[in-house]
């Protein structure tokens, strides 16, 4: 099957592929991981202001409400993207076991068979994924509305709110389905119209333009459910002396809102 898509390919495991051409994908894999970290920081620092907006927002968006937030919660999510990325490892590294018990079940069997042994610890991967995602985004929320909250205690209040209101990870559910359906939407629009020719590629330009678009509104929206859904079901926090806590002054709009 190898040999009938690719011409003279003789390279049947991938070690001896990477062994030839590995050092070809240096550049790239730093260039990726270089961009990766950046959108991130990127995103970590736009978060607060996203979840400014959306609280006191008016009809006005007033940049430096929202550039003073996300400057205000950039340290305390950085420190909560650490814990999150170190959660994020345990759980690959109990999926990697889970995995290898399977993989050790369904040795011997068919591919079918080995198919369908993968489904159970797939299914564990992404479902752990999923929670520890919804609990991010939650904690970054608790943390924008309870600014007391250090990075360790937004995350463990997150974990308690996302298992007592676990509906939240439906939602996130369908809001990834959502992002999916745009993805294979531009799939498919690809296979229709391919880049055959000049007006062919800048028409698949323009449609990735907005497949980016749909992905950047797909994320904006999650973060809005996130504030619907904490506003419609909201936390008390309760400080050492029974005082509750309330959001800092510094982060309300300005007075010229």
């Amino acid at each position: 099957m190898l040999n009938q898509l690719i011409a003279d390919f003789d390279y049947m495991i991938f070690s001896d592929f990477m062994r030839v051409h590995g050092s070809a994908f240096g550049p790239v894999g730093l260039s990726a991981f270089a961009l990766g970290g950046l959108y991130y920081i990127v995103n970590i620092f736009i978060t607060g202001g996203i979840f400014h907006q959306y609280k006191y927002g008016g009809p006005k968006f007033q940049f430096k409400d929202f550039f003073k937030s996300g400057l205000s919660l950039f340290g305390k999510y950085l420190l909560l993207a650490m814990i999150v990325f170190l959660f994020g490892i345990f759980v690959l590294a109990f999926s990697g076991i889970l995995i290898l018990v399977f993989v050790n079940i369904a040795e011997g069997g068919s591919e079918r068979e080995y198919i369908l042994w993968m489904v159970p610890p797939l299914t564990m991967l992404i479902f752990m994924l999923s929670v520890l995602t919804v609990v991010s985004d939650y904690a970054r929320y608790l943390i924008f509305e309870n600014r007391r909250l250090n990075p360790v205690k937004g995350f463990g209040s997150a974990v308690s709110y996302v298992l007592k209101n676990f509906k939240t990870v439906g939602i996130y559910w369908l809001i990834s389905g959502g992002g999916i359906l745009v993805v294979l939407a531009y799939i498919l629009i690809d296979s229709i119209i391919g880049m055959r020719g000049e007006f062919t590629i800048l028409l698949m330009i323009i449609i990735q333009q907005f497949v980016v678009f749909g992905r950047i509104f797909v994320k904006n929206w999650n973060y809005a459910l996130v504030h619907t859904f904490y506003v419609n079901n909201p936390v008390l926090f309760i400080d050492n002396n029974d005082a509750e806590l309330t959001d800092i002054d510094d982060d309300k709009p300005s007075e010229a809102d």
